[in-house]
């Protein structure tokens, strides 16, 4: 048995990147392909039909219990993790991991679990390191780790924080991949592999934070170099990905205390009629001190944006009080 389980993630510039790599591989390629592109969860699954027209082998988005088959593509549809499990694939609408479902993490992990050595897993271009822990998972089950080549990358982050994190098996150019592919999906593997030399075990530590989708406590997983954080919901950032989603907190808990002192001058300069010259004195210098905090905050917010990480993070999500807090979900 041969690795015969590929594993790929994409984000900022990868349609134009699985175009090329799918078009470059062998008809013949007795593998099945698995792919995660960072999509909007409202987003039409288009990319299967993108990628079936690029390429030789045949490709769609993925269906919750499919059996895996060699020789095809299945793509992750936005808004579901894509979870593979021995001879099947599931589909989970389960937490966000780096802002992410679904998340490249969550299918690297799942395929480490499922079939370890079999594994190959591919990080191409993308911002941020959604990926990096995921490929240390494949690596930890005897997996082989593939990534692009940083410089032929549109966007090189993701390429270039797998490399910083772990050593990687191969850093080839886009071009060189499909064929590489092709010749590691041949190479014979044992039914048994020991974990990867050098790899070690990850530890875990309770931190002062709170995750910023659901306020629960989270912990620090670390990973060799990589260190992750995770609720008990389930959760789970980088530490950039982490610091994103706290100026996306940050952001929504000022628009909700600017909206609150515009809509109460607004109310008090409406309940003044009627009273004394006084007391509507008093009231519309009060309103005013809203208005002007108001003021402030929007700038606050302006100057805020300027410094968060905006690269391949989502937008806040304005429906975040009504989250189911036991799978994660956006209801």
């Amino acid at each position: 048995m041969g690795k015969d389980v590929v594993v790929i993630g994409a984000s900022a510039g990868g349609v134009k990147a699985l175009q090329h790599l799918v078009e470059s591989f062998a008809p013949d390629l007795q593998a099945s392909i698995f792919i995660v592109l960072h999509s909007s969860q409202d987003a039409p699954c288009l990319l299967g039909q993108i990628l079936d027209r690029a390429g030789p082998l045949p490709a769609a988005c993925a269906e919750d219990r499919e059996p895996i088959k060699p020789g095809r593509i299945y793509v992750a549809l936005p808004g579901e993790h894509l979870v593979l499990e021995q001879d099947e694939i599931r589909l989970w609408r389960g937490p966000r991991e780096n802002l992410h479902r679904p998340s490249i993490n969550t299918l690297f992990r799942s395929a480490a679990d499922a079939y370890g050595p079999r594994v190959m897993a591919a990080v191409l271009t993308g911002m941020l390191d959604d990926g990096t822990a995921g490929l240390w998972w494949v690596r930890q089950k005897g997996g082989t780790t593939l990534v692009q080549n940083p410089t032929d990358a549109e966007y090189p982050e993701m390429p270039l924080s797998a490399m910083r994190h772990l050593t990687v098996d191969h850093c080839v150019d886009l071009s060189e991949m499909g064929d590489l592919i092709s010749r590691l999906a041949r190479v014979a593997v044992p039914k048994t592999q020991p974990l990867a030399n050098g790899i070690c075990m990850q530890s875990e530590e309770s931190i002062l934070v709170t995750c910023p989708e659901c306020s629960g406590p989270l912990r620090e997983v670390r990973m060799d170099t990589i260190r992750e954080y995770r609720c008990l919901v389930g959760h789970a950032y980088s530490a950039k990905f982490l610091l994103a989603a706290h100026d996306q907190a940050q952001e929504r808990a000022l628009w909700a205390a600017a909206a609150i002192l515009e809509e109460a001058q607004t109310l008090a300069r409406r309940m003044s009629d009627g009273l004394s010259a006084a007391a509507r004195a008093r009231i519309e210098e009060d309103a005013a001190e809203k208005l002007r905090t108001a003021v402030e905050i929007h700038r606050i917010i302006g100057r805020l944006r300027r410094f968060r990480f905006q690269d391949d993070v989502p937008e806040p999500d304005s429906r975040d009080p009504n989250r189911n807090v036991e799978t994660g979900d956006v209801e």
